[in-house]
């Protein structure tokens, strides 16, 4: 039901697509449930599934999984290869440099996003950075903060609840010209509560009520009603993980004989409705390369422009 896994699962899918390995999926959860206790438990729970299925290869992704479940795995003696995915976090923060474990790291297209949006609306001069409080907004942030971020960063905000979350909207409103969403998926009602509210009801406030575009780097986030965003693809990540799987199986490698590396991919993605909704011409340029979603009109028409933004 989380999106971002379920497209890493479809590339995984489509490299073992031929049917000829035993494979079992387990799902950790810790998006929708938050508590501490929860993520212990799902951790433990991976554990014993590992034991019991004594696998060649284990796929981890996303950063809970690491910090809860691969971390531990790999200090193990007998511990099966690991290959990680979609990971925000550095590989030494979770112990993984031993021969062991290997992995793709998620380096979101932060300051492509950004130039886009300033060449497509000059205006655009100022940026808000918004996101829950989950390790993947915490790792993110991180990330970002080593960048040469091509516009004035009004300030970073991370969240618990939604009453934070329609403040720090409300005051971009007042002192940004763009917000930029990170994660939305462990935003609670209230900060006591252990179950996240659905995130789409998260985005769909925030597309009411913010008056400035928003910017993304994930599919789901332009889907969900931000405006563009060069995102990144967890097919992408899958793929290229399981691909990396089936070789160590064929040919018994270590893992540190494969490189940890970044995904490459970017989709240039634009939300229809909030292109018009702004006023925002397209380059025509760009029309080969760039995914368009929630079409209400004939895009040609109300949104190509002849900016040539490179």
């Amino acid at each position: 039901g989380y999106e971002w896994t379920d497209s890493i699962q479809t590339g995984i899918d489509h490299a073992f697509s031929d049917g000829s390995y035993d494979i079992q999926v387990l799902y950790m959860d810790t998006k929708r449930q938050t508590d501490e206790a929860w993520k212990i438990k799902a951790g433990q729970r991976a554990m014993r599934k590992v034991a019991a299925f004594k696998p060649d290869v284990v796929i981890t992704t996303d950063d809970n999984a690491q910090a809860y479940f691969a971390k531990q795995l790999a200090q193990q003696k007998d511990s099966p290869r690991i290959v990680f995915c979609g990971v925000n976090g550095s590989p030494e923060l979770y112990g993984f440099h031993n021969k062991n474990v290997t992995g793709f790291l998620s380096r979101s297209h932060v300051t492509g996003t950004l130039k886009l949006a300033k060449a497509l609306d000059p205006k655009i001069k100022r940026i808000t950075f918004i996101s829950d409080d989950s390790i993947t907004s915490q790792k993110s942030y991180e990330y970002y903060r080593t960048l040469d971020i091509p516009m004035q960063v009004v300030r970073y905000v991370k969240v618990t609840n939604f009453s934070q979350w329609q403040s720090a909207v409300f005051k971009a409103n007042q002192d940004s010209d763009a917000i930029l969403v990170t994660m939305y998926h462990t935003v609670k009602q209230a900060s006591n509560e252990t179950m996240s509210m659905k995130p789409q009801h998260v985005m769909q406030w925030t597309v009411k009520n913010c008056i400035v575009p928003i910017l993304g780097i994930l599919p789901f986030t332009v889907k969900d009603g931000a405006m563009l965003g060069i995102c990144s693809s967890g097919q992408e990540h899958g793929y290229l993980a399981g691909i990396t799987a089936i070789d160590m199986i064929k040919t018994g490698r270590r893992a540190s004989l494969y490189p940890i590396n970044t995904s490459m991919e970017g989709k240039i993605m634009f939300n229809s409705d909030a292109v018009l909704k702004h006023g925002i011409r397209i380059p025509k340029s760009l029309s080969p390369v760039i995914q368009m979603v929630n079409t209400i009109k004939p895009v040609e028409q109300a949104a190509w422009g002849d900016l040539d933004w490179e």
